[in-house]
């Protein structure tokens, strides 16, 4: 099998914890044809990474849906709950990702990218800091990472939130978990995974990058 994946997707980079993670015979590669290009369009229905080529050259898309795909083949060792409120609170952290945090997060990543700063700049930074907040109240009614096992929905979260601190740190948002002790507990426990580093690590050299460029 192979994936598709760059550095600075956030969704590519939960696959690739994974895959590290539980030592997986996945190879990662960058999209060929190359992301964005019409030719990758017409390849790949989706037209986004990451994308899972299998061994018979059928894609699947999407990365909550690549990681329980991954889950369900290579189930050892575990990185999905056994009980059901876990799995539930494991989905809670994909949900905060992709549709708490990434609504603000993404615009303030183009404008990074594009050097433009948003007309609407403190609006997103104020919502951002609200999405924190909500985490934090999250993060208090779920168990600590720290006193359970890494699953998907650390994976999950992990990458996006990197982008979170980094990202509007370049606007002027600083010490942006202050006051919030639960979303900082587990950004200190998480960022320690051994999986989860190696990939933090990616996308801090890939942003590196992009900011010499």
């Amino acid at each position: 099998m192979r994936l598709l994946s760059t550095d600075l997707s956030p969704f590519a980079s939960r696959v690739r914890a994974q895959i590290y993670e539980k030592s997986l015979p996945v190879r990662i590669e960058r999209p060929d044809p190359p992301l964005r290009s019409e030719a990758f369009k017409a390849k790949f229905v989706l037209g986004q990474i990451p994308v899972l080529i299998l061994e018979d050259g059928r894609a699947i898309a999407e990365s909550w849906v690549i990681l329980n795909y991954l889950e369900d083949l290579f189930p050892e060792p575990p990185l999905r709950p056994r009980d059901p409120l876990a799995c539930a609170e494991m989905g809670l952290l994909q949900a905060a990702a992709d549709h708490h945090i990434r609504p603000s997060l993404g615009p303030l990543f183009v404008a990074l990218f594009t050097k433009k700063t948003p007309d609407n700049l403190t609006v997103l930074l104020d919502d951002l800091k609200l999405q924190f907040t909500k985490l934090d109240r999250l993060f208090a009614e779920c168990l600590p990472g720290s006193r359970r096992q890494l699953h998907l929905g650390d994976l999950a979260l992990a990458p996006t939130f990197q982008f979170a601190i980094t990202v509007p740190a370049a606007f002027g948002m600083t010490d942006p978990l202050k006051d919030l002790p639960r979303v900082a507990a587990w950004w200190d426990w998480v960022r320690h995974q051994n999986s989860v580093a190696k990939v933090l690590g990616e996308i801090e050299q890939a942003q590196h990058s992009m900011a010499k460029s």
